[in-house]
């Protein structure tokens, strides 16, 4: 028997459940962190997709990782925004990246998912994407 989530379920921070009607569910470990939009965080994920590349596509040229970043609800302190969760998550995304790299992978370039704020059909400027804040 199919268990169907409820809105509650299917909405609140840290769950584990992804369910696509008609296409499947599953249920991601929950020990592994996750942003504000339950996708995981996990930058052994990252050294491990790029070494697949390098075993299975021999002939591969050049590997250019082209969005990746953290997106979550900045939270201001005295007009501030203290960033050490995004901080963290680039450095421990560049770390892996540079494994990758010495267990040779070629990888030429990592491209973070946005410089200025980004405005998302979804979830408007609620969840921040970028490096730079940037309001009018």
């Amino acid at each position: 028997m199919k268990q169907k989530l409820s809105i509650t379920e299917k909405a609140k921070k840290g769950s584990s459940k992804y369910q696509i009607k008609g296409v499947g569910r599953r249920e991601s470990p929950t020990h592994i962190p996750k942003t504000d939009w339950d996708w995981i965080i996990y930058p052994q994920g990252l050294y491990d997709q790029i070494m697949r590349i390098k075993k299975d596509y021999p002939n591969y040229k050049k590997i250019y990782i082209t969005e990746n970043g953290l997106g979550y609800k900045d939270e201001f302190v005295d007009n501030t925004v203290y960033d050490d969760a995004r901080i963290d998550y680039v450095k421990q995304h560049l770390e892996v990246l540079s494994d990758a790299i010495a267990d040779g992978a070629n990888v030429k370039g990592y491209f973070i998912w946005s410089l200025m704020d980004v405005f998302s059909w979804s979830n408007g400027y609620e969840k921040a994407l970028w490096l730079i804040l940037r309001r009018l």
